[in-house]
């Protein structure tokens, strides 16, 4: 695992960092997340949490443990995710204690556990509080606490990951608990159980107007973080036609608000051995995209609009057109002088132009790159790289385009992370194990593209 030196994505030196939990205090957001390490022979089995503060998800402020991780015999060897609450006059953590030693000795494996805090640095567990799964569910999932304060039932309310004991593979679903203390917890009605997935890891509940969103990530090959949709806590939950935040390159995001705006926070990974045709890692980079409300209720994401004022523009850049009717085009656009930057543009195509894109982490002169490809006749873009065929399952997300339309496009690189924004409201992450240079160019194929409004960025 590399250690690049980051810019914009969050990355812990020598471990990485996994399921970030949001919370808003005193004018900073306090990003708590899982540390990996990475490295048990040296560090240890185990996952503690440890906390990072930023106010413009630019510049973060290192703070340490503040979970540890129990022993090995202890229930919370692994502290996976949870919540953060504001309540009863202290702060509260509600998150999973996850040990898969315990099933050898026939206890659950996972469990809800609890700590409090004055001050969200120094943490007091409660071990007396912890509950595990009731007879007739899977004892072995039963995590990613969300608790939430319903102010008109007047109860907290907990949102978790549930299976039935013995169910089929979708068996998962996301289950709800109650209480009047947050010390003792009755099961409830679930709140979401549509059979379709082995889980929904990480659920995140809120309100936006009328609409109630419930966040979830599913938890399969494909790796997504998706949402649904309803005018009440109690369903039916709605499947927007695109329900999803980004591409397989974004998991396990869970979103919290400054009182201005919404925003999502989840994490690209790694790949293994730093390959583009290895698997993804579980764990990675921060990755923070702001979510907006679309007058029919669905969610859109762009760049944070404190990310975006944190660059300064280097140059402008001449329009420039690819153009072929049988086969490839391509224009060079710029060489970027980092290793960050941004670059934004307005793309437009022509009628019957079967693909065009823009290639990044590119070296001209051999084509090797990687490229963000437009696909108007299936109404998508993909990422992928320009001279062999990746791993790239899921990396791709619906964009309607049409000829007469300009698609405002700002790209993002940071080191070895790109993220296209596309119109403000579809985002594509990815990654790039294997940059062969630094140039950036636009290309079409079977038609003709134009780039215009060019303009370069630095940090």
């Amino acid at each position: 695992m590399k250690d690049y030196p980051y810019r914009l994505f969050y990355k812990p030196k020598g471990a990485a960092a996994a399921d970030f939990i949001p919370f808003h205090h005193d004018g900073k957001f306090r990003l708590f997340y899982l540390h990996d390490w990475r490295d048990p022979a040296k560090h240890g089995e185990g996952t503690p949490w440890y906390l990072i503060e930023t106010d413009d998800f630019v510049r973060f402020e290192e703070r340490g443990e503040v979970i540890a991780r129990g022993a090995p015999d202890e229930p919370d060897l692994f502290i996976f995710t949870g919540s953060v609450i504001r309540a009863l006059g202290r702060f509260h953590i509600f998150y999973t204690a996850h040990n898969h030693h315990m099933a050898e000795r026939g206890r659950p494996v996972e469990q809800i556990a609890h700590a409090v805090s004055d001050d969200l640095i120094h943490w007091e567990k409660r071990p007396q509080d912890s509950f595990s799964a009731t007879s007739g569910f899977d004892p072995d999932n039963l995590r990613d606490p969300f608790v939430f304060y319903d102010s008109g039932a007047k109860l907290y309310r907990m949102a978790c990951v549930k299976r039935r004991a013995g169910g089929a593979y979708t068996s998962g679903f996301t289950a709800q608990y109650v209480s009047d203390d947050l010390l003792s917890w009755r099961e409830a009605e679930d709140i979401w159980s549509p059979q379709l997935f082995h889980t929904h890891e990480c659920p995140d509940l809120f309100q936006i107007g009328d609409w109630w969103y419930l966040i979830y990530s599913e938890y399969s090959d494909r790796n997504q973080t998706r949402y649904v949709m309803s005018k009440s806590l109690t369903g039916p939950w709605l499947m927007p036609a695109d329900d999803s935040f980004d591409g397989r390159a974004f998991y396990a995001a869970k979103s919290w608000s400054d009182g201005r705006g919404r925003f999502l926070f989840g994490w690209i990974p790694t790949r293994d051995g730093d390959r583009d045709d290895r698997g993804w890692n579980w764990g990675g980079n921060l990755a923070v995209t702001e979510l907006w409300q679309r007058p029919d209720g669905t969610l859109a994401c762009r760049m944070p609009g404190s990310a975006g004022r944190a660059w300064t523009r280097l140059r402008t850049e001449a329009p420039q057109k690819a153009e072929r009717a049988d086969g490839l085009d391509d224009r060079l656009l710029f060489t970027a002088p980092s290793s960050t930057f941004r670059f934004d543009a307005s793309l437009s195509f022509g009628r019957g132009t079967h693909a065009f894109g823009l290639v990044v982490g590119q070296d001209f002169a051999s084509k090797q790159g990687y490229r963000f490809e437009f696909l108007p006749a299936e109404g998508r873009v993909r990422f992928g790289r320009t001279d062999r065929c990746i791993h790239t399952q899921g990396l791709a997300r619906p964009l309607a385009m049409a000829p007469d339309q300009r698609l405002s496009v700002k790209l993002v690189v940071d080191c070895d992370i790109c993220v296209i924004y596309i119109n403000d409201e579809t985002v594509l992450s990815a990654r790039m194990c294997d940059v062969a240079g630094s140039d950036v160019s636009l290309y079409t194929v079977g038609g003709f593209a134009e780039a215009e409004d060019l303009a370069l960025y630095t940090l």
